[in-house]
């Protein structure tokens, strides 16, 4: 349950980065994850939306899962 959880907290994030033109990929370890973002050669630089909104991300998508298994 612990590993759904962080995947899909994680994938939150990337989603929304890769949404924003970022090249993201996903680092799980112990009891946690790490998303990485990598900006394109075409990518502009970040607004502070951006930034907020893949920040986020992550929460949001937890909230989702926890509403649908609710």
């Amino acid at each position: 349950m612990v590993f759904v959880s962080v995947l899909f907290h994680e994938l939150g994030h990337a989603v929304v980065a890769k949404s924003a033109g970022y090249h993201p990929w996903i680092e799980l370890h112990g009891m946690g994850g790490l998303t990485h973002c990598e900006r394109g050669e075409s990518t502009p630089p970040p607004s502070w939306r951006t930034d907020l909104a893949i920040a986020l991300a992550g929460p949001f998508f937890g909230l989702a899962l926890g509403g649908a298994v609710w």
